[in-house]
């Protein structure tokens, strides 16, 4: 008999053991496969309390089954790209709401859980959030620019009661920007000051910031507590002083009150009767002005051009086409169905003028109402249109402030021309010693203005503390030209423009060459309108209590959906 091979014996006995141990262990290191390489494990174990962060990035991952557990791994593609978290902030889809777009787009297997998602969310929005503000301070190194506010009364949230939000923006050369969106207790000239401030500090703008583009409320031009005043004692020097041309506009339309007089509400009871009237109404029965207008021609081939340009609001479009067919011209557009009408919107009383002007045979009028219909229609398509259009230009402010206070001391209507007249001779600020040298770099300033004005600020020595605003005298202002309110200290304004020499040629140039085309260029981009600042109280009224309820997240979220916006401006 022969003896057992012992050392044999034994690595068969090893050899048989493994195998029993592989195949006992492969179900479950299937197991631990498939659900590794899903993408909803990190979002379990969030649900579940038990996140360690581990799950950097959620992918699309179909199971594995336990016979292909030992295969190569397959490339996996990000669900949550930078792309994606800014598209779904833009469209304020909610966290949950996002869970089930991807459930449906990616199935349920890649579906990851909502505290998941919202993380994410948080990281690629802070991210985006920092990448933006870098690149500001890269691309404006020595940009001079105008900063903007306006504030905005919201409801708080999680019961907080009514805050005032101020969008603060800058604007300059080409550059338009978004700095952020404070809470604010109450909209004083203090606070709001101190977060203009702060709001340029953080952003390190503050070298940058020539001048301030406002409303023209006590708030904010008062002289010892406006915000104007504040902010200038933060930086510690001089500030142009930009008033917002279109508001100055809005109080000049109070010749409305003239003609129909004050209410006693929010609403204007000729226009809410107008509202209910309109499904009666008959586009075909529209007639324009009985009694023919002055230059009326003129107007109407001013306006075709100006439907041509691109208008930043529908309205400004609306009130074009409007001047249009009151005169007797013709556009390709219906006469569009009343909007709001509440004193708060701009333009309101001059659209819904107009409009019931086209439809005052049809539409139920008293003697009274129709004359002073006509009336202040006739005003505002002589004298006020054309101004409104042009109040964005810069460069010509100066020059058509000076001619609108002359047409409306000039107007034949005595008692509309001297109320719309006084209050436009209150706010004067383009003609001030300061601003009116914008008009040097106005194409339509002719060459002789430019020199007159040239000499003044060279030889006419200005007061230490100039006023904001020009005084201007309603009846004396006839005999006025742009060069009569240029001293030494209109200078300011150009060199804060960019390093220029004042000089005079016979060419007509009234600045050297080079430096005379950056300061033009500079000067032509200042924002002196708010609307600007208006689209930023409309961002922040679209997103008030939407996505996210955390403060510094809510201004990441502001950045994200303002850069969106501009890369997409629309789904085309």
């Amino acid at each position: 008999m022969q003896g057992v091979d012992q050392s044999l014996a034994d690595r068969e006995r090893r050899r048989l053991e493994r195998g029993v141990l592989k195949r006992s262990s492969s179900p479950e290191r299937a197991t631990t496969a498939t659900r590794s390489s899903s993408g909803l494990g990190a979002g379990d174990e969030e649900e579940n309390g038990g996140d360690d962060g581990r799950d950097a990035d959620f992918v699309p991952s179909a199971g594995i089954s336990a016979q292909s557990a030992c295969s190569p791994k397959r490339r996996r593609t990000p669900i949550m790209t930078p792309a994606v978290a800014a598209a779904l902030d833009r469209t304020r889809i909610s966290d949950r709401t996002a869970v089930h777009l991807f459930t449906a787009v990616h199935g349920a297997d890649a579906t990851p859980a909502r505290s998941t998602v919202r993380r994410h969310r948080r990281s690629a929005r802070e991210k985006m959030a920092k990448e933006i503000k870098a690149e500001m301070t890269v691309n404006v190194p020595a940009v001079p620019l105008i900063i903007h506010w306006n504030g905005k009364l919201v409801e708080g949230m999680a019961g907080e009661g009514i805050a005032s939000d101020l969008p603060i923006l800058v604007s300059g050369d080409g550059i338009q920007k978004l700095l952020m969106v404070p809470k604010l207790a109450a909209g004083t000239g203090v606070l709001t000051g101190q977060a203009v401030y702060d709001a340029a500090k953080e952003w390190d703008l503050v070298d940058n910031i020539i001048g301030m583009c406002f409303d023209t409320t006590v708030s904010n031009t008062g002289l010892k507590e406006g915000a104007c005043v504040h902010i200038m004692k933060h930086v510690k020097r001089n500030l142009l002083h930009f008033a917002c041309r279109h508001h100055v506009l809005e109080l000049v339309v109070g010749a409305f009150t003239v003609c129909f007089g004050p209410s006693s509400g929010p609403e204007i009871q000729l226009f809410k009767r107008f509202v209910k009237w309109w499904p009666l109404a008959n586009q075909a029965s529209s007639k324009p002005l009985d009694d023919p207008v002055d230059g009326a021609d003129k107007i109407i081939a001013t306006c075709h051009a100006l439907l041509k340009e691109k208008q930043p609001r529908d309205d400004y479009r609306e009130m074009v086409q409007l001047t249009i067919i009151v005169l007797g011209g013709e556009v390709e557009a219906n006469i569009r169905k009343p909007g709001a009408y509440h004193r708060a919107r701009w333009m309101a009383k001059v659209i819904y003028t107009l409009k019931i002007t086209l439809f005052r045979e049809e539409f139920a009028l008293t003697k009274h109402e129709k004359r002073e219909l006509i009336r202040f229609t006739t005003f505002i398509v002589t004298t006020y249109v054309e101004p409104w259009m042009s109040a964005h230009c810069s460069t010509s402010a100066p020059a058509t402030d000076l001619a609108l206070l002359k047409a409306l001391a000039a107007y034949r209507d005595k008692e509309i021309g001297r109320a719309s007249g006084k209050v436009m001779a209150r706010h004067m600020w383009y003609v001030s010693e300061e601003l009116v040298g914008l008009s040097l770099f106005d194409e339509a300033t002719v060459v002789e203005e430019k020199r007159a004005s040239v000499s003044a600020m060279q030889q006419r020595l200005g007061e230490k503390n100039p006023p904001r605003r020009a005084d201007v005298a309603l009846d004396a202002v006839e005999q006025r030209s742009l060069a009569s309110f240029a001293t030494t200290n209109s200078v300011g304004l150009v060199t804060a423009l960019g390093p220029v020499t004042i000089s005079q040629r016979r060419s007509g140039r009234v600045v050297g060459r080079d430096d005379y085309t950056t300061a033009r260029r500079r000067a032509r981009h200042l924002r002196v309108v708010n609307d600007f600042a208006e689209r930023g109280v409309a961002l922040i009224s679209a997103f008030c209590g939407a996505i996210t309820r955390d403060e510094e997240q809510r201004q990441h979220l502001l950045q994200v959906v303002e850069r969106h916006r501009a890369l997409y401006p629309c789904a085309k």
